[in-house]
């Protein structure tokens, strides 16, 4: 009957949860978008600290580099596409309408019903832009409302996340002390791996998918594929769709590709298989070196009901989704007992611990890192406190 209790209980607060993501999407999408950010910036963070860096100072050139970085991208990517977008929607389209009027040559007394259900030229331009006389000029208007409403939220989530840069040490002291002492170890162990193997998997995503567009828009440019920054952004987004989003990628590269000939479809595909081959096999285990291995099953069923529920995005953000789920999890049905009989040590024997640590260190010479001071101090202040409290 407890277990019973618990899986209902356990039940209803994921439904209560879920319903409150779904009232406040927002919120929680700007939320879980700053909790991302930090989890991806802290091993640069942390790598600024370790050579001595006053974290406040690791923490601001970090964010500052990583702004400046994005806005070049975002400015180099946009005026690409944009330039690229409307020849490339035009071509499409003529392209279709030879290839229907095509079809409807050979088509037999059979397949002319078929035939007949396909989307004229007009009707599958009016799926891409509501006035097709004004080419795409309101969809980029739409595009650029859109980018401008993403910006906003995006640069809300990045003084989110500074914030807990700064002071996510004093954060996660704050949240163990609510648990009972005996399990702060053990939780605090778990969420130290929960962050650096979904900050590992996020980095190595983004930069497979800044280099993978920016190697196959030099080989598509070099093999006179059409539209080679629109095709390469194109594949390096269907690259990051999980399972699917390879068989995306060839269809696209060899569709474009198609547009200047057979010959340049096969490099243009070849090429794509190269170059994601490269980005699987060497690239990813050199960035990502966690080892984690997700689950098919349950990344099926989170971009399902992801994609239905955010598009694209969810379908993107269904393996780290999947990944957190998989560790919360192992953790959950992890039923290792924390020790109940830990090593003690007595009040002067610590004592004598820290006066050694604090001569070795005047002996070599080296400075201790801030943090090892203020562990240092703190340890004293309680054995001190444990040394003068009544008997």
């Amino acid at each position: 009957m407890k277990r019973v209790a618990l899986v209902t209980t356990i039940i209803l607060l994921v439904l209560t949860l879920l319903l409150i993501a779904w009232r406040l999407q927002s919120v929680v999408g700007i939320f879980l978008l700053a909790l991302v950010i930090a989890l991806v910036v802290e091993e640069p963070i942390g790598w600024l600290t370790r050579r001595n860096t006053p974290r406040w100072l690791a923490v601001l050139a970090v964010y500052a580099g990583s702004v400046i970085i994005i806005l070049v991208i975002g400015v180099i990517v946009f005026r690409s596409f944009a330039a690229e977008l409307d020849p490339l929607i035009q071509d499409g389209l003529t392209r279709y309408g030879i290839l229907q009027a095509r079809i409807e040559q050979i088509a037999t007394d059979r397949s002319v019903l078929l035939v007949g259900r396909l989307p004229t030229t007009d009707e599958v331009a009016t799926m891409i832009v509501k006035n097709p006389e004004t080419g795409v000029a309101e969809g980029l208007m739409a595009m650029a409302q859109r980018l401008l409403g993403m910006a906003g939220e995006v640069a809300l989530a990045m003084v989110l996340a500074i914030y807990w840069s700064m002071d996510s040490s004093r954060f996660g002291r704050l949240w163990l002390s609510l648990l009972p002492s005996d399990r702060r170890v053990q939780l605090r162990a778990f969420l130290t791996s929960l962050g650096r193997r979904v900050g590992a998997y996020v980095r190595s995503e983004v930069v497979q998918t800044l280099l993978t567009g920016a190697a196959l828009t030099a080989l598509y440019a070099l093999a006179g594929v059409p539209y080679p920054f629109a095709l390469a952004l194109f594949v390096s987004l269907a690259w990051l769709i999980p399972i699917i989003g390879g068989v995306i990628a060839l269809l696209l590269a060899a569709l474009i590709g198609w547009f200047a000939g057979w010959q340049v479809a096969i490099f243009a595909t070849a090429a794509t298989i190269l170059v994601l081959a490269i980005s699987e096999y060497v690239v990813q285990p050199r960035l990502d070196k966690s080892g984690a291995q997700l689950s098919g099953t349950l990344t099926v069923l989170l971009m399902l009901m992801l994609g239905d529920l955010l598009g694209i995005v969810g379908l993107i953000i269904a393996p780290p989704v999947a990944l957190t789920i998989q560790l919360l999890l192992g953790a959950f049905f992890d039923r290792t007992p924390a020790s109940g009989e830990q090593e003690s040590m007595s009040a002067p024997a610590l004592t004598a611990q820290l006066q050694s640590l604090k001569a070795r260190t005047l002996e070599s010479g080296a400075p201790l890192p801030r943090a090892v001071m203020d562990l240092v101090a703190r340890l004293e202040n309680l054995v001190n406190a444990v040394t003068d409290a009544p008997r």
